[in-house]
């Protein structure tokens, strides 16, 4: 199972850096840390590979529930941070 990890600190120049990571069996889109201005939404899109699938999705330590879509037969996740 794919297990995706991100976690979310304020910066003092308010906006909030998004830590964005995928595990093995998948990847996570955008990647890496991310700067998200204060109001605006950042939309994370999880990928599992073949024969994967998302086991949990995890914001500052606790599951969240992702919007799942089958595209070309595989599964595809999406989460918006408002």
């Amino acid at each position: 199972m794919l297990d995706q990890r991100l976690s979310v600190r304020k910066d003092p120049q308010y906006s909030f850096i998004v830590d964005l990571q995928a595990g093995p069996g998948g990847t996570i889109t955008p990647f890496g840390n991310v700067n998200v201005p204060a109001g605006n939404d950042l939309p994370v899109i999880i990928s599992p590979d073949q024969n994967f699938d998302l086991d949990t999705f995890r914001v500052d330590g606790q599951t969240v529930n992702c919007e799942r879509d089958v595209i070309n037969g595989r599964p595809v996740y999406y989460y918006t941070f408002t």
